[in-house]
């Protein structure tokens, strides 16, 4: 979450809306968001947060497997 800034920062990581961001600057085709946080009781606000920068973002789900294309 944007409001977790800073610890990203310190911890080496980025918020769901830094992401979204780079996405959008590498004109990315799609963004996969995964290893969450288990402050995060719900998701929700972290997939909205990133589909206001970047629409085509999802969240990644445990025992799934995802393709990653050309």
């Amino acid at each position: 979450m944007e409001s977790d800034a800073e610890r990203a920062k310190v911890t080496l990581h980025s918020t769901a809306k830094q992401a979204a961001k780079m996405a959008n600057h590498l004109k990315a085709k799609s963004l996969l968001l995964g290893h969450f946080s288990s402050r995060y009781v719900g998701l929700d606000e972290m997939l909205n947060e990133a589909k206001t920068v970047f629409a085509e973002s999802e969240l990644s789900e445990e025992g799934k497997t995802y393709s990653i294309l050309p």
